[in-house]
């Protein structure tokens, strides 16, 4: 026994770690009306064990008069059933992998396994005296062990502000909770409640109580039902499994049994008979005031379960049983909310209160993954005028009120777009999270987009250090004020030769490119024509010049020479890459330019991941560079620009056209107003890592042989693997969470990989990009053939 005063409050609290160390009848004494924390109950749930409920209760005393009291118990949940998006395929491999994902423990403050709140006092003045006392006891059982969550459930909204008052500034966030169906009873028969309602109802429901007439079936009212625990036990497993709403309590055959023995005169069950087999009940409790219907069962493998409608038949039955026994209401429970309006039921929102003990960040992503995950009724309106700002709400306006209560960034604010993210906390919450690795974890980085990287070669190294040596310079300023070294210039040319163009503007990284080269080229009267898997790069670059946009199937030319017809003689630029990023498939630019000269329209090709990995050398020694060059056609594209950290492993970029144009866009691109140019060392660096990039052309790769055994094994394993031209594998996926728990488990194995979906792919589609670099040895490759066939036994057992 655990005794805490309040000196402030002239309160004190005194916790049991039992029921059985409260006398029933002082307990009961303190406001009997609340059937959900009659001792018996309590008594029920503590000793069936049930979920493996570990209970405490509070009493709450001013100047030894009880005021109140309170039922706390510690209990864990998982979150993840929820989540009616997450596939059963993908939690089974989830949790085969991450046991505890959205598994979290709690210390609640409520009633286990039905609606009502775990608080009782004797007036409601009290709630603001008791409810610091409830946080302390909850935070020291939490802290003891070691708990995640901190619960107040079921708070209803009439004394919403009392609870957000005390608890926000606590740490707690307030959540949109399950919804209770209340029926007021106004009648004093069950016939003056069918002549109650429309004649469509009525016909409903008066032939629900007909089921023993109809059907067959026979139907008990008892409450001896000790003997049944089994059988009640079996159909509620039944309920259970087929729900998708809700799935935290277990109840058992124990419970049941408990049940039958300790609360023969607060509760029975309507049972119903096909012959002498037992196809369905509904247990409820009976309290003071309230008649609850608080579970049922059924044996769906009963021929005419659906014709018998026996939830129906049970809530009408329970229902005249109310009325006969002089209740105030029906209680009917959360889930499941059409029955219950076609009866009449009022819809009565309860909030939940949550903090995440361990992580402040978490308290909010729970309360918000609550506020989503739980189905609300259409219509919520049961709950005192004047309590809340809406008299009655519909359910979007009531997930609503409380999402803007969990957001940092509302809808009015300017930034409010920051809140569409948060399922990225869930996956953190969750131990999901694979994104932006710790690298001196990774052993295999495939997923860092760079084929060829000379950045560490002894020849690179040392050029840089020379040019380092000789002029101490790292920044140079923007080149358009600041001008250019003579071993810039010399660069320069060197890559115009390489692509085949007049001239080049160095960039000082790749991501410049873009913005650099089409802004100052388009303006609204252009016609812009994109492959529908163009980079979002692309996209952003291409939208501020306001021109008209219009895309292709992927790949499909004649689908493009269909747009260049339907627009002949108009300013026309097409946009191309040698590779696309999305699946590492190449394009026929030779093709492209037949196409381009043929309608008179311009062609922009980004070589970006193909500038190192394709070329040939020219009859008079002068290397090519990418894919353009390897079919021949790069002397006829208007504009190349690429990056070359992916096939070289230096960062810079630049873009490479005729003379004229290139001076136009060194006077009219604002990115060189401001970029700074590359350093002498990183000049000298780039220089040598493209001269080694040629030599290495010249004498071959075993790259695409390295990425084509790779690929190989991993059919072999079962994985949808594809390859096309460039050393990047697609294992293609029809669920983004297997794709993700993929990602995860490969990071935690020392690998990282890029895990591809929405928006960049259509929502039955995912991708897992695995990035082949030029250093990965064979030894490598039979080591990552091992990890992926563990992933891969993985994936199908859980299959």
């Amino acid at each position: 026994m655990d005794v805490i005063d309040s000196v402030t409050t002239k309160t004190s609290c005194t916790r049991f770690d039992t029921i059985l160390d409260i006398p029933e009848h002082q307990w009961d004494a303190v406001v009997p009306r609340a059937t959900g924390l009659k001792h018996n109950v309590l008594q029920t749930f503590e000793l069936s064990g049930v979920n493996n409920l570990n209970c405490h209760y509070l009493t709450f005393e001013q100047g030894n008069h009880y005021i109140g009291k309170a039922n706390l118990y510690e209990v864990s949940m998982d979150f993840a059933s929820l989540d009616k998006n997450l596939s059963p395929h993908a939690r089974r491999l989830i949790k085969s992998w991450i046991p505890d994902y959205l598994y979290l423990s709690m210390a609640e403050c409520g009633l286990f396994a039905m609606n009502g709140d775990g608080i009782a006092v004797k007036d409601v003045h009290h709630l603001a005296q008791v409810i610091p006392l409830i946080h302390n006891e909850l935070q020291t059982i939490a802290t003891e062990k070691n708990l995640d969550l901190l619960v107040f459930r079921d708070v209803p909204l009439e004394q919403y502000s009392i609870y957000e008052k005390i608890l926000v500034p606590l740490g707690y966030a307030p959540s949109a909770g399950f919804t209770n169906a209340v029926i007021d009873i106004r009648w004093d028969s069950i016939e003056s409640y069918l002549e109650s309602l429309n004649s469509k109802d009525r016909y409903k429901l008066k032939t629900a109580l007909k089921i023993e007439e109809d059907f067959g079936i026979r139907v008990e009212i008892t409450s001896d039902y000790k003997h049944l625990a089994k059988q009640m036990a079996d159909l509620w497993r039944n309920v259970n499994a087929s729900s998708d709403d809700y799935n935290r309590e277990q109840l058992d055959e124990e419970f049941f049994y408990e049940a039958g023995l300790r609360l023969e005169n607060n509760s029975e069950v309507i049972l119903f008979y096909a012959g002498e087999k037992l196809v369905a009940f509904m247990w409820s409790l009976i309290g003071t005031e309230d008649y609850h219907m608080a579970d049922w069962g059924v044996d769906y493998d009963y021929p005419q379960y659906r014709e018998a409608n026996f939830y129906r038949a049970a809530s009408m039955i329970s229902l005249k049983r109310a009325i006969a026994l002089g209740k105030q209401r029906m209680q009917l429970g959360m889930t499941n909310y059409t029955p219950k309006k076609l009866l009449g039921a009022q819809m009565q929102p309860l909030v939940y209160f949550i903090k995440h003990q361990k992580n402040s960040h978490f308290t909010t992503v729970v309360n918000r993954m609550i506020t989503d995950a739980i189905e609300q009724p259409p219509e919520l309106n049961y709950y005192a005028a004047g309590s809340w700002p809406l008299d009655t709400m519909t359910a979007d306006e009531y997930k609503s009120i409380f999402t803007q209560k969990l957001v940092d960034y509302t809808t009015n604010d300017a930034f409010a777009k920051v809140e569409v993210n948060y399922d990225i906390d869930i996956l953190k919450l969750g131990g999901l999270y694979g994104f932006y690795p710790d690298t001196e974890t990774v052993n295999f980085p495939l997923s860092s987009g760079i084929f060829v990287n000379y950045s560490q070669h002894p020849d690179v190294i040392n050029a840089a250090n020379n040019a380092w040596l000789r002029t101490k310079a790292t920044y140079n300023g923007a080149p358009f004020f600041s001008g250019e070294s003579d071993v810039t210039r010399a660069l320069q040319f060197k890559i115009s030769q390489a692509v085949q163009q007049q001239a080049v503007q160095l960039l000082p990284n790749g991501n410049l490119i873009h913005q650099t080269a089409l802004a100052p080229l388009l303006d609204s009267s252009c016609l812009v024509l994109l492959d529908e898997q163009t980079s979002p790069g692309i996209w952003e670059a291409v939208g501020p010049a306001g021109c008209e946009i219009k895309t292709f199937a992927h790949q499909d030319l004649s689908n493009l020479e269909a747009i260049l017809t339907e627009n002949t003689g108009r300013k026309i630029l097409i946009i191309a890459e040698t590779a696309f990023p999305l699946f590492g498939d190449q394009t026929d630019i030779a093709a492209l330019v037949q196409l381009k000269q043929q309608y008179g329209a311009r062609l922009y090709v980004d070589e970006s991941l193909t500038l190192g990995l394709c070329g040939k050398h020219s009859p008079n020694a002068h290397y090519r560079l990418g894919l353009s060059a390897q079919q021949g056609v790069s002397d006829q594209i208007d504009v190349i620009v690429a990056s070359t950290l992916s096939g070289v492993g230096i960062d810079a970029g630049f873009v490479a056209a005729s003379t004229k144009v290139i001076e136009h866009i060194r006077h009219q691109a604002t990115s060189l107003l401001f970029a700074g140019s590359l350093s002498a060392a990183q000049l000298a660096a780039l220089s040598t890592a493209l001269d080694l990039t040629a030599n290495r052309l010249s004498a071959g790769s075993e790259l695409f042989a390295k990425a084509e055994f790779f690929t190989g094994k991993l059919i072999e394993q079962g994985f949808n693997a594809a390859l096309y031209q460039s050393p990047v594998i697609n294992l293609i996926f029809t669920d983004f969470m297997i794709s993700l728990a993929v990602q995860k488990k490969l990071l935690q194995l020392g690998v990282a990989v890029a895990a591809i979906g929405q928006p960049l792919l259509p929502p039955e589609m995912s991708v897992i990009h695995l990035n082949l670099y030029e250093d990965i040895t064979w030894e490598d490759l039979e080591k990552l053939v091992d990890i992926f066939a563990s992933i891969a036994i993985s994936i199908q057992i859980t299959a």
